[in-house]
């Protein structure tokens, strides 16, 4: 089974965060994991507030920077996406780099988990998008 996630499921597999277990548990064997690859730019924005706020320290940080990329079966490039993830977020009034992982998620037919209440209410709206949330 194929899944894309967001950085508000992805960081959690890293850090102990509200519902991280819940996240975690998403890891199954035969569980293979997509984004666009604008996920390493989100989650180092939350690696820096979690550093920012104490959270985290600095060399964690970078060690989970270093190593997010190895939890995803494929990054996809926001070249390929980009077109639709305009049109979504024009029509969804939300940034074009969230709206990445919806056209992802559309592109591949591919469940999507994410953890923004917003996000998940655009996925619902999509057609062959089964869109999961995971109550922050």
């Amino acid at each position: 089974m194929n899944l894309v996630v967001d950085a508000t499921i992805a960081i959690r597999w890293f850090v102990a965060a509200p519902r991280w277990e819940a996240a975690r548990a998403l890891k199954e064997p035969g569980v293979q994991f997509f984004a666009p690859e604008i996920i390493l730019a989100d989650i180092g924005d939350l690696l820096e507030r979690l550093v920012a706020e104490r959270e985290l320290e600095s060399d964690d940080a970078k060690l989970v920077m270093h190593t997010a990329p190895k939890a995803f079966a494929r990054l996809f490039p926001v070249m390929l996406l980009r077109d639709r993830a305009l049109a979504l977020a024009l029509e969804h009034q939300m940034s074009i780099a969230r709206c990445f992982y919806l056209a992802l998620a559309e592109w591949e037919g591919a469940p999507f988990v994410t953890s923004d209440n917003k996000l998940h209410s655009a996925a619902n709206g999509l057609k062959n998008v089964e869109a999961r949330l995971l109550a922050a």
